[in-house]
């Protein structure tokens, strides 16, 4: 294994040759593109983020997660809004020094429904990011990303020009397609979160490779009833302990750099979960309201309550 003092080596080097032969300036447009401070003709991918932040601020339990999960929030909307007001460079200081707060988290543990290392990785793009828009040095700005690399590679990735990822995936091993799942058949394995998924949602069947028949649509109520005939019938692999995910489990299935609203692309694993649809039912009641329950919506990858009389997709898990 590669020591981590070497591997940012690695990475520094790489940026070093890239602003030697002039090519880094040009590359780093997809990171202003993403983080939506140049013209883009689909959505930035920092949106699905803000979503995310947003969401979990509502649902945030201490006053810690809500410091920082408000923090990067703002930090991303002065950067963006720095790029269209003549007040360009006080936005900017202001988003760097949330994104400096930010990045000096603890590595471990979570925030939200982030970890604190993925909130480490986006710090940094953003301290990239607001160096940019400063005209700072170009090695500041490559040193900033070989720390959002480093945090985070699978994050990062997402940001930078595409023609990079090769590259990292050598020097660090991480960028391996679809790395949280390891499928069998109907099944996908995520060892990561400790899951297993069924490939097709209830109504369906797995034939051929694929998800054979029309997803059924049912009530929240009804959910849990035809999970467990479902399992009554013999469930699927040999297992009859399917249930209805929690919300946050569901939640582990939006892949933000999958989707693409513009184009139809849902934001979840598309070769793990092929013909996907839209909204599916979590297991996860409201506190306050008998009538809802939470469920998530693919189509743009986000999590929000919906009336449990409504018909919406199942998708059945297990834990390893």
């Amino acid at each position: 294994m590669i020591e981590s003092n070497q591997v940012m080596v690695d990475i520094q080097n790489f940026f070093d040759t890239e602003i030697s032969s002039r090519k880094f300036r040009y590359k780093i447009r997809f990171l202003c593109q993403e983080l939506g401070l140049s013209s883009n003709e689909r959505q930035p991918k920092i949106n699905a983020y803000l979503i995310r932040l947003n969401e979990d601020l509502i649902q945030a339990v201490t006053r810690q997660e809500q410091q920082r999960l408000s923090m990067l929030n703002s930090a991303f909307r002065q950067l963006k809004d720095s790029s269209r007001t003549q007040a360009k460079r006080e936005l900017v200081s202001a988003a760097l020094s949330g994104f400096y707060s930010l990045s000096t988290i603890p590595e471990h543990g979570n925030t939200g429904s982030f970890s604190n290392k993925v909130l480490r990785s986006l710090a940094f793009l953003g301290q990239a990011a607001a160096y940019l828009e400063l005209e700072d040095a170009d090695e500041l700005v490559a040193e900033k990303l070989a720390l959002a690399i480093y945090e985070d590679p699978k994050t990062a990735a997402q940001f930078l020009d595409p023609s990079y990822f090769d590259y990292f995936k050598q020097t660090l091993g991480l960028f391996v397609e679809d790395q949280q799942f390891t499928v069998s058949g109907g099944i996908a394995t995520d060892t990561k979160n400790g899951l297993i998924w069924l490939r097709f949602a209830l109504g369906q069947e797995w034939r051929h490779d694929l998800n054979q028949g029309r997803l059924a649509r049912y009530t929240w109520r009804e959910a849990f009833a035809e999970t467990e005939i479902f399992n009554g019938q013999g469930g699927y692999d040999g297992h009859t302990d399917w249930r209805l995910p929690t919300i946050e489990e569901l939640k582990t299935l939006i892949d933000l750099k999958e989707g693409d609203a513009r184009k139809s692309i849902h934001f979840i694993n598309n070769r793990v979960f092929p013909r996907n649809y839209d909204l599916f039912w979590s297991s996860s009641s409201s506190s306050y309201n008998d009538n809802v329950a939470w469920i998530v919506d693919f189509v743009n990858g986000s999590a929000f309550y919906g009336n449990i009389n409504y018909g919406y997709g199942v998708r059945l898990v297990r834990s390893i």
